[in-house]
């Protein structure tokens, strides 16, 4: 049976096992690994009620839900989001797609403010398909109505966009595919009409704040301009004083001034050569009208005498008479001339005077000309010096109202942008496809939901199942023992509900031989056992991580296997802070622990002599039922909790104790503390050959077990022993080792199947009765 229930150390090679038995966590690797598939079907199978029970509720759960659900028609309306321009044209297809446009477009949609505007544009809290939605529930006053409404209509209303589109999709549930495709292609609408409001009380909100701005802009504007022509007219300053126009106005009277004082001195110059020149005129051809008729009567008697000399000769009268006729002319002439003469010469004289006094007249003039504008160019020169320095001020005046200017003319200009702009400009929302009335139900679908259900609780079972394996940090199989720690399994008790009685005659080792929990009792007795030199005594320590694990269960246990085994036993029970199991099996006659170490008690009197050697009684005992020779054990304990056990575990009696107890037994037992609740353990290895540490199935985790090799030492330590060991349940686990296919051998013994501790047991145990009772340990 020791083949069945653990991998036993054969003795042929137990020194290599007890060299190896070192605490090296990690160090060796398990035969009974399983594969990936073998491994996840163990899980499986270990979790099977679990992940069962899952996915029964969830699927069961869905399927209840589904049957007891109305039914739902759909109705989809497919909405663009366009970007408008100024000019009314969508931008989308211009500009890169936004996402974050699409994404607030559809946040507008899901809003609450939506859904209470489709609400109250189709009166929905008034509608009885809409209360047949939710179940009539709409009451209260029209406020609370419509917040009941809005509730239930975002509820019905999905809305979703695939990636990289600009298309929103409105979708709507109802018992009614009428009123489906009713709010479906009322949403759009309801939402353009929220975005218009908002866009217009905005743009009247800034219309109006503008406005006033462009008041108090104007009035500045006006206080400005008014205090740059106060300054003007205060300093006399006109448009482009003080630049380059005063300097070209100063140049050009400067020129001017220059230019008359040249005329004066031409005019000067020109009066006195028009005197010099009246002085020199020659008046030899100076004539009148009396010479001009005495030169024409001359001309006339010249021409008639030489006519008429010819034809009468010079001696005719007439001749004679035109002579003296021509001489009179003639002599009348040259007093004519020199008369004329005489009046060209006074003429010529008057004009030249007159001459005169007109250059100097001129020049007069043009001399005072000169002073005037000499003194204009002092005085502007004086004044350009002065617009200069009051530039400065005027300057922040004129920026002032030059600013006060600007800002009256943006303002204005934005205002009458914005009572301009298109009311369409920006993101909008265009119905593409309308939702049509569709009579085929969407809800409830009980196959594909409960499919689904299914598919996914076996996920989520599968995950748990795992998630809980993964996570299990207790010791449930000699492999986690060998793979972490080192150590070999000696043995696997399972649980049984047997009470031990109230001496160690009682204990199931020896009331029930061919129980399982007998075969691996007696199977760990002889593996620990086989760790000692032949025909020597040994001594074993057994220790637990804590109390409960059932260390005096395991004590007591491999005493009665050494004791049916004939062995002659001890247990000295060092476990002084409590009472427990070997307390009450300890025989009234054998003296306290106490009065043994104190010299009371003479120790001769703990072992009767024996009637035979154990030789002698195996072979007697072969095929026959023998009784069980009391005379064989002895259990040593502490009547009442010891105050100090430290002082008694270094007392030099307790050695003289550990000394005789060798010489008299061949099996000795020593029940140690938990190692975890005190260091006592941790002392107390070096009383004995072997120590032996106790693992409580299922509930003893990994990080205690390797706490407590740390305390004890890795190599002080020979092995490991479960304890309540659930046969059934380990089986059911598939860990992969022996116990997986005990109940196959269950022919071989008296009980095939180990009862399983019941809940009435549990709670007994709980609170301190029962064959595994928590003091017992």
């Amino acid at each position: 049976m020791s083949n069945l229930v653990v991998s036993r150390n054969n003795p042929t090679h137990l020194g290599s096992v007890r060299e190896s038995s070192q605490y090296t966590p990690g160090a060796y690797s398990t035969t009974l690994e399983q594969s990936g598939v073998g491994e996840f079907v163990n899980v499986l199978h270990r979790y099977k009620k679990l992940i069962f029970s899952i996915m029964a509720a969830i699927t069961l759960s869905a399927l209840l839900w589904q049957l007891t659900r109305p039914t739902l028609y759909s109705a989809t309306v497919s909405v663009q989001v366009e970007l408008i321009d100024a000019a009314g044209v969508n931008q989308a297809d211009i500009i890169a797609k936004n996402s974050q446009r699409i994404a607030n477009e559809i946040k507008l949609h899901k809003s609450r403010a939506a859904a209470d505007r489709v609400v109250r544009d189709l009166d929905l809290y008034n509608r009885a398909d809409f209360k047949n939605d939710v179940g009539g529930t709409l009451n209260g006053k029209k406020r609370q109505m419509v917040l009941q409404a809005t509730d239930a209509l975002l509820e019905m209303v999905d809305i979703t966009s695939s990636e990289g589109s600009d298309l929103v999709e409105i979708t709507v549930k109802s018992r009614s595919p009428d009123l489906a495709a009713l709010i479906a292609n009322q949403y759009p609408l309801s939402v353009q009409n929220i975005r218009t409001k908002k866009i217009r009380e905005r743009t009247d909100e800034l219309i109006h704040s503008l406005a006033e701005n462009q008041a108090q802009l104007a009035a500045k504007a006006e206080e400005s301009a008014r205090a740059v022509s106060n300054f003007r007219i205060s300093y006399a300053m006109l448009p482009g004083t003080a630049t380059i126009e005063d300097l070209q106005q100063i140049n050009r009277i400067a020129v001017e001034a220059i230019s008359a004082s040249g005329q004066s001195a031409a005019a000067s110059a020109r009066s006195a050569g028009v005197v010099t020149a009246s002085r020199i005129s020659s008046t030899a051809g100076a004539s009148n009208a009396t010479t001009q008729v005495l030169e024409r009567q001359e001309a006339e008697l010249a021409s008639q005498l030489a006519s008429k000399s010819q034809t009468y000769g010079s001696a005719h009268p007439e001749i004679v008479s035109l002579g003296a006729a021509l001489a009179q002319v003639r002599g009348n002439l040259s007093s004519a001339r020199a008369q004329a003469s005489s009046d060209a010469a006074s003429l010529a004289n008057a004009e030249g005077a007159r001459m005169a006094q007109m250059a100097r007249s001129d020049a007069a003039g043009a001399a005072s000309r000169a002073g005037l504008l000499r003194s204009q160019l002092g005085g502007m020169t004086q004044k350009a010096y002065q617009n200069i320095r009051d530039t400065v001020s005027l300057d922040v005046l004129t920026r002032e109202a030059d600013q006060a200017a600007d800002a009256y003319n943006q303002i204005t200009r934005r205002l009458s942008e914005i009572r301009a702009k298109n009311p369409l400009e920006g993101v909008n929302s265009t119905v593409i496809s309308p939702a049509t009335v569709n009579k085929r139900a969407v809800s409830p679908e009980p196959l594909k939901t409960t499919t689904l259900a299914f598919l996914g609780s076996s996920i989520i079972a599968f995950l748990v199942a795992f998630a809980i394996d993964l996570f299990d940090n207790k010791l449930r199989t000699s492999a986690q023992i060998r793979k972490l720690f080192g150590l070999p399994t000696f043995g696997m008790l399972p649980l049984i509900d047997d009470d031990f009685g109230d001496k160690i005659e009682d204990s199931p080792v020896l009331q029930k031989p061919q129980s399982i929990f007998a075969e691996v009792s007696r199977a760990a007795y002889f593996d620990v056992n086989a760790l000692a030199p032949s025909g020597e005594s040994q001594t074993v320590l057994v220790t637990s991580p804590l109390p409960g694990d059932g260390k005096s269960v395991v004590s007591v246990t491999l005493a009665a296997a050494a004791m049916a085994s004939g062995r002659r036993v001890a247990v000295l029970d060092l476990d002084l802070r409590k009472t427990g199991l070997i307390q009450r099996l300890k025989r009234a006659e054998t003296p306290d622990l106490i009065d043994i170490l104190r010299g009371h008690v003479d120790f001769d009197k703990i072992a009767l002599p024996m009637l035979s050697s154990p030789e002698e009684d195996k072979m007697e005992s072969i095929g026959t039922e023998t009784e069980v020779d009391s005379t064989r054990i002895a259990l040593i304990s502490a009547t009442k909790p010891v105050a100090e056990p430290a002082v008694l575990l270094g007392s030099k009696a307790l050695q003289i104790l550990l000394t005789d107890l060798r010489a008299k037994f061949d099996f000795i037992v020593i029940n140690a503390p938990a190692t975890l609740a005190v260091k006592d353990a941790r002392t107390m290895c070096s009383f004995a050959d072997h120590t032996l540490v106790v693992a409580r199935w299922g509930r003893t985790t990994i990080g205690q077990m390797s706490a407590t090799m740390e305390l004890l030492g890795g190599d002080r330590v020979a092995g490991v022993i479960y304890d309540q060991v659930d046969y059934e349940k380990h089986a059911k686990g598939r860990y992969g080792d022996a116990i997986q296919y005990y109940s196959e051998s269950a022919s071989y013994y008296s009980d095939p199947i180990p009862a399983r501790m019941g809940f009435a047991d549990r709670i007994r145990r709980l609170f301190g009765r029962g064959p595994y009772a928590a003091s017992a340990y």
